[in-house]
């Protein structure tokens, strides 16, 4: 398919942006984004945006937001990177108290440290279960073929009982 609306000197730029998009990936992500970006400008305005021609800038494309998302992302939340932040400015000032109290909300601290201290009375526990001997377990029932024979056996001593 021949481009339409851009000239063969874009095309060429837009293929140096390419690749030196790729070669600045892990060393540079942002700045390999921003190419990236360019690059499709140009590549659909020439080819369209889904021409075969633009298919392996978006997937480039695509990895690099991606990734750049998943690095700038935590489980948590921005509370407990801003919270880290804070500590880290105390512990740099010199500001120990500081970096102990975090944010200066100590029942929030008492409260993490109380359901810690639950978490790990737990974990025990459960590990003590685990490490009981099997003979203080119950006896499991007798398999279903014994069971008749059990039965019998029971009617016999109650038999015997009478008797």
């Amino acid at each position: 398919m021949e481009p339409a609306n851009v000239t063969p000197e874009q095309l060429e730029e837009a293929k140096q942006q390419y690749e030196k998009a790729l070669k600045l990936r892990d060393s540079d992500p942002e700045t390999a984004i921003e190419l990236l970006g360019k690059v499709l400008e140009i590549r659909n305005q020439a080819y369209g945006e889904k021409a075969f021609e633009c298919a392996e800038v978006y997937l480039h494309y695509g990895e690099l937001l991606f990734e750049q998302a998943q690095a700038n992302t935590d489980y948590f939340g921005d509370q407990v990177k801003s919270a880290a932040l804070q500590r880290a400015r105390h512990v740099a000032s010199g500001d120990t108290a500081g970096a102990a109290a975090g944010s200066g909300d100590e029942d929030a601290e008492v409260d993490d440290e109380e359901e810690a201290a639950e978490g790990e009375a737990e974990m025990e526990a459960a590990e003590e279960d685990a490490d009981t001997p099997a003979a203080a377990a119950p006896a499991a029932p007798a398999p279903a073929e014994d069971q008749p024979a059990a039965a019998a056996a029971e009617e016999g001593e109650a038999a015997a009982g009478e008797a």
